[in-house]
């Protein structure tokens, strides 16, 4: 993906620097890693849904994996947390290749790098500073779970549109929220082939 022009004036070439998953790494300085997650959110309030994108890339056995997915009603911060557990939780699971990676990584005394960027200053200052968090810290204790198990996670924070798989988790993060708001409409309209009795207009207080 190319850009024609900067939106940094103070560095015209900052986004050549940050296109490219190794040009990314070079800026922030990431020399060893084994796990890398783009990720990002979408969301305002409890009073509508939110969203979230990531792209898991390992370095051990070159897999890129896309994740994806909403919730009808959240905050901007839980569509920006759950794109890594979402990743992780795969990554750790059988069907991912993080298993073997850890016990690997034991068995040399080491620890597996995941490196998590994010376009969210708030969300990285809470990942790499623990004592910072004063909200949803129930959610932040699977990271540090995961830290337990033997992965060494560090947070990264770059903004906007600066990488390419970020402009990609960003559209499929605002597209995965708005899509929702279709699902209860189309789960009525399914159910009215089983129940043709459920009238028109109807909502959550209708059915007891």
């Amino acid at each position: 993906m190319t850009k024609s022009k900067s939106d940094d004036k103070n560095d015209p070439q900052i986004y050549d620097h940050l296109a490219s998953l190794s040009k990314l790494r070079k800026k922030l300085g990431i020399t060893n890693w084994d796990v890398m997650v783009v990720g990002d959110g979408s969301g305002s309030g409890w009073q509508l849904g939110a969203g979230w994108a990531a792209v898991l890339v390992d370095k051990y056995s070159g897999c890129r994996k896309l994740f994806y997915g909403a919730m009808n009603t959240g905050t901007v911060t839980l569509g920006e947390l759950f794109p890594y557990l979402h990743a992780l939780s795969w990554y750790t699971a059988k069907d991912g290749p993080g298993r073997t990676r850890l016990k690997d990584a034991k068995s040399a005394s080491k620890k597996v790098g995941v490196h998590l960027v994010t376009d969210s200053q708030a969300v990285a200052t809470a990942g790499n500073n623990p004592n910072s968090r004063h909200a949803h810290r129930e959610l932040w204790t699977a990271f540090d779970e995961y830290q337990r198990r033997g992965f060494a996670i560090q947070f990264h924070h770059v903004a906007r549109e600066l990488v390419d798989l970020n402009i990609l988790v960003d559209a499929i993060a605002r597209q995965a929220r708005l899509s929702l708001t279709d699902t209860y409409d189309l789960a009525i309209e399914e159910l009215r082939k089983h129940y043709p009795g459920i009238p028109e207009g109807v909502t959550i207080y209708d059915f007891s």
